[in-house]
């Protein structure tokens, strides 16, 4: 079931042959919208974006991406208005809202399938700055489809984890700050690059190679960066699209699994055939089986406390689980012919 917001565009809209749980028409605060429909179970949210009071401030739709799942949202644009010109999509495209288009034919698509930031990458590179930029009119008359992009080279070139908190304070930044520091011993600082987003937690390590940024800016410093291995605490942040994996961190203790659950009934569920890694755990591996058994969760890797002043052999372990370094073997005292003891 969707959700329909509309405004000047309702006629159009209301023609829409979808199922709709939710119609309201007017003008809205995009507080009032991430209000209404925070805690509301829908498939997609389609908004005539005259609907949106301020829909000339690009904060207003930031305040809609913090709050609301940005791939769930679909801006329904006035054909050749100045909200389908390059500079507004980059910066819609900036904060992660990729869904947008003119026609109720695009609508129908982005229903069955959400843009990436591959399929509108192109548009904001036409509305950034320099050279080949541009504020003329895209055609966005139906969805957008994937072409080769800058995007592209990052994600195969770069390889970019992202880390993210299942169950409250799991320990992602530090996670990230040791990571950060054993890749960093391994391959050198200058081909390592920790990120932080919406947050300033990493200026207490005071190590180069970690930066804090915002959600938004995060694409634009890995596309500047020279590094080859990019970890990213994800902290809040609804836009993965640059990460070539995600790492869920769960720590197994009785209160954080409890208000987890608490907090969304359907975050087992959703974590399943995840990447979900025990963190700050003291479980045996029987109490592992335990809970895979009764979580229907497959447990990827239990890392205990660690003290993060030194360097850790578990988080060596850890990276070449995951396929970040080469662990040594018969004969092959090196990873990649650079790791030393």
């Amino acid at each position: 079931m969707n959700i329909l917001i509309t405004n000047t565009l309702d006629k159009e809209l209301s023609s829409l042959d979808i199922d709709i749980i939710k119609h309201i028409s007017g003008t809205y605060s995009t507080k009032e919208i991430v209000d209404m429909f925070r805690n509301f179970f829908y498939n997609k949210m389609i908004i005539d974006i005259t609907a949106i009071d301020g829909n000339n401030d690009i904060r207003n739709f930031q305040a809609l991406a913090d709050g609301l799942e940005t791939d769930k949202i679909i801006l329904f644009l006035p054909e050749g208005s100045d909200f389908c010109k390059a500079n507004f999509l980059s910066n819609l495209i900036s904060i992660g809202i990729y869904n947008f288009t003119t026609n109720l034919e695009g609508i129908k698509y982005l229903l069955k399938k959400s843009n990436t930031y591959n399929d509108v990458s192109h548009i904001q590179k036409m509305g950034g700055t320099g050279a080949e930029s541009t504020n003329e009119a895209v055609t966005v008359s139906a969805a957008v489809q994937p072409v080769t992009t800058e995007a592209q080279t990052i994600s195969s070139t770069t390889v970019v984890f992202g880390i993210r908190n299942a169950t409250d304070h799991a320990g992602a930044t530090t996670l990230t700050y040791m990571m950060v520091k054993e890749l960093s011993r391994i391959f050198g600082s200058d081909k390592v690059l920790g990120l932080e987003l919406d947050k300033s937690d990493f200026k207490y390590f005071k190590q180069r190679n970690l930066l804090s940024t915002s959600a938004s800016n995060a694409r634009q410093v890995i596309g500047q960066t020279n590094a080859k291995y990019i970890i990213i605490d994800l902290n809040k942040s609804t836009d993965t699209s640059m990460c070539n994996s995600i790492i869920y961190l769960v720590e197994p203790s009785i209160v954080r699994l409890n208000k987890m659950i608490d907090k969304n009934r359907l975050i087992l569920e959703k974590l399943k055939n995840k990447m979900v890694i025990l963190n700050k755990s003291l479980l045996s591996n029987k109490d592992v089986n335990d809970l895979e058994y009764e979580s229907g969760l497959k447990i990827f890797y239990n890392i205990p406390p660690l003290n993060d002043r030194k360097n850790n052999e578990i988080i060596v372990d850890f990276l070449g689980r995951i396929n970040l370094i080469q662990k040594p073997n018969d004969g092959d005292k090196k990873i990649f012919g650079l790791f030393r003891r």
